[in-house]
């Protein structure tokens, strides 16, 4: 399908107002085609919401509409981020970062594109900005096999950096209507993964793609890469997720996916 896509970026903080500011100064910093793309910053409640509402109503926002949205009462992480998604219904697509997150000046156009190829593809769940480069589950390193194209197709958990279109979020949460108190362990899900806090989206959305066999688009080369700021699933913080960005720009290989690399939720090629 052919039209004007223009993903809104939805920025998601909490209580880290120094990670919140870095992640805007990356969004500000990137390259963009046009001057009509909505920044939504998007604040769960905290003991520290003055500060970070603070930092949001410094950054200046060139490109479009700045919008900051702030709870009245604590949401928690599933919540505000599935909310978060539900603005796909609002924008048609949304490009989703929470705090700890930092972008390739590319993202934008990345995920433009991506979203425009795979719209109409089944198989697709969404596109992830972030590439793995280390297997989480057993910490060793991780290098996808090259296939030619730009991105290939993973089930993996891929919450540093995500896109939906409309269609991709409402697949998602006609499942999620079903199983929203809670997932039952299965096979090809890492028991990690099933184990996740009950905080965690993530665990929810590993869970649809690999039932509904699905899989996230995910670049080769990283268009947002993970800090690892200490919060409320990381209490100490950790730099092991960090991955090289891409710095230049590029024209974008695409490939269908049932002609691409695939892998499964436990990292093994399929």
């Amino acid at each position: 399908m052919e039209r004007d896509l223009r993903p809104a970026i939805i920025a998601v903080g909490y209580n880290r107002p120094a990670s919140l500011k870095r992640l805007l100064a990356s969004i500000g910093n990137a390259v963009y085609d046009c001057d009509d793309i909505s920044l939504v910053i998007s604040l769960d409640r905290s003991d520290v919401s003055a500060a970070v509402l603070k930092v949001c109503e410094e950054f200046s926002w060139e490109h479009g509409l700045k919008r900051v949205r702030i709870f009245d009462e604590r949401q928690g992480l599933r919540s505000h981020l599935l909310q978060c998604g539900d603005l796909t219904f609002e924008y048609g697509a949304v490009i989703v970062l929470e705090d700890d997150i930092v972008v390739s000046p590319f993202f934008y156009s990345f995920a433009v594109a991506a979203l425009s190829y795979y719209e109409d593809d089944a198989s697709v769940a969404g596109v992830s900005l972030y590439s793995h480069r280390v297997n989480e589950f057993v910490r060793a390193p991780f290098t996808p096999v090259q296939g030619g194209a730009d991105v290939f197709f993973a089930q993996f958990s891929c919450t540093w950096g995500q896109c939906w279109s409309v269609q991709h979020w409402s697949a998602f949460r006609a499942w999620y209507a079903a199983h929203s108190d809670g997932v039952v362990s299965i096979d090809a899900v890492p028991s990690a993964v099933t184990g996740w806090p009950a905080s965690s989206w993530g665990k929810y959305f590993v869970h649809y793609i690999v039932e509904c066999r699905r899989y996230y688009v995910v670049p080769y080369v990283a268009l947002s890469t993970n800090y690892g700021d200490a919060g409320q699933h990381n209490a100490f913080g950790s730099n092991a997720f960090q991955v090289p960005l891409l710095l230049g720009p590029k024209e974008f290989r695409f490939t269908p996916s049932v002609d691409g690399v695939k892998y499964d939720a436990h990292f093994a090629q399929v």
